[in-house]
């Protein structure tokens, strides 16, 4: 991920993120995307999501702070930038896009308005910048600060790199803050089957009717059920910018 510290293994974290850029995430791009659109992916890891819109982006870059990921996502990349975005001075190649990425960044660096900030430059005014973050307010995080613990793991909501934490509340205000109007906002909710195994023995019928209605009650309560938060932003260009 862009901006974050390299105090650990970076094939390892290279590794976890392989598939990076998959599943939800891929849905939401995929509706903002116009036929033969650019996109830039702030952040992008080694590259999963950029490999996933082959069929579908006319031209995608990437910018990212790890050099082993940089040099896996320049397989499915037009053009890949070594560096962090709160460098200033760095430049992205082929600006302005139709779609900008943050998947799992600004809670990586020191400023996330400042990175926020990037993206939404870098995006064309019809544009959209596509924000997704982990929701500390999780029912697991609750749990743990319930029983007095909070440790820190290799990924996810715990990421031992997290410099900042969010709930959906807080990622809200951060676009804005940064002069993104929100357009769209979408919760991740895990598969039940992920908490209660004795699901995979229930009938594949019975099991989707189980998760449908799990999903419908999850869903409406998204700050204790989401482990992410995507959104979606549309920058707001001054009138005396123009």
């Amino acid at each position: 991920m862009n901006g974050r510290p390299t105090d650990f293994d970076e094939a390892s974290r290279v590794a976890a993120y392989a598939s990076f850029g998959n599943g939800a995430l891929l849905e939401v791009v995929l509706r903002w995307l116009p036929p033969d659109g650019s996109v830039l992916d702030v952040g992008c890891a080694s590259g999963g999501l950029l490999a996933a819109l082959e069929a579908d982006a006319g031209r995608r870059v990437g910018v990212e702070v790890s050099a082993p990921a940089a040099a896996e996502a320049r397989r499915h990349a037009d053009a890949i930038v070594v560096g962090s975005i709160l460098d200033h001075g760095l430049e992205v190649p082929h600006a302005p896009f139709d779609v900008v990425v943050c998947a799992d960044v600004i809670e990586h660096v020191a400023d996330p308005t400042e990175a926020l900030e990037f993206a939404a430059a870098r995006c064309r005014a019809d544009g959209v910048v596509i924000v997704s973050v982990p929701n500390v307010a999780h029912w697991s995080s609750r749990a743990r600060l319930l029983v007095g613990t909070w440790e820190y793991e290799e990924t996810g909501i715990f990421d031992r790199t997290h410099l900042r934490f969010f709930t959906p509340t807080t990622a809200r205000a951060a676009l804005e803050q940064a002069g993104l109007a929100i357009v769209e906002e979408k919760p991740v909710v895990p598969a039940l089957r992920n908490h209660v195994r004795a699901l995979d023995r229930l009938h594949p019928v019975v099991a989707r009717w189980v998760e449908q209605r799990w999903q419908r009650l999850a869903g409406r309560r998204p700050a204790l059920f989401a482990v992410q938060t995507t959104l979606v932003g549309r920058p707001q260009r001054a009138t005396n910018e123009r």
